[in-house]
């Protein structure tokens, strides 16, 4: 005849190692909110400039005053921080040692927009050109920049600006825009 066992008592060592693991768990998610709060989580931190930082000289060199129709130029453009504000062109403030990586969501571009002489936009946002990582206040740099001319004859304002992607226009801070006219035939 077998003997028939009752309930085990659990012994004090399964409990205490129970116990540290569930506390162990617990503080994991403890500190994980607490990083999440204090550090953004390790995840990136944007640099989103004060207003002051969003003031650029944008200057086209050689700027076409005629283009065909359609035609695709690429145009030499010096951009300048005309600001007193280091810009982190990436995006991410890159002396921070937990910015993370922000897969291009804050990065800063060259743009450029047609506008027909009535004032109408015609082509919002038509090419873009990845500024350097960073532009300390007063430091230029030079950029090639696509563009598209517009399908229909006429005259036209090619625009030309800063934009801080998921942030900005720079115009919409007070920068002031490239502006030419360009005839298309």
């Amino acid at each position: 005849m077998q003997a028939v066992e009752g309930p085990k008592t659990p012994s004090p060592t399964s409990d205490v190692s129970v116990i540290v693991r569930v506390l162990y768990s617990h503080l994991r998610i403890v500190f994980t909110c607490v990083a999440f709060l204090a550090f953004g989580g390790c995840c990136a931190k944007p640099f989103i400039m004060p207003d002051a930082g969003y003031r650029a000289d944008i200057v086209v060199l050689q700027p076409p005053t005629t283009m065909a129709r359609g035609e695709k130029r690429e145009i030499r453009v010096r951009v300048r921080n005309a600001s007193d504000v280091r810009w982190v062109t990436s995006g991410v403030d890159t002396s921070d040692v937990w910015r993370g990586d922000d897969d291009g969501k804050y990065q800063m571009f060259l743009g450029d927009h047609w506008v027909a002489a009535d004032g109408e936009p015609v082509a919002h946002d038509d090419g873009r050109a990845l500024l350097p990582i960073l532009l300390e206040p007063g430091e230029s740099t030079t950029l090639l920049l696509g563009v598209n001319a517009p399908l229909a004859v006429g005259d036209y304002v090619l625009e030309l600006d800063l934009v801080q992607e998921n942030v900005t226009w720079f115009a919409a801070k007070g920068s002031e825009k490239a502006r030419y006219h360009v005839r298309i035939e």
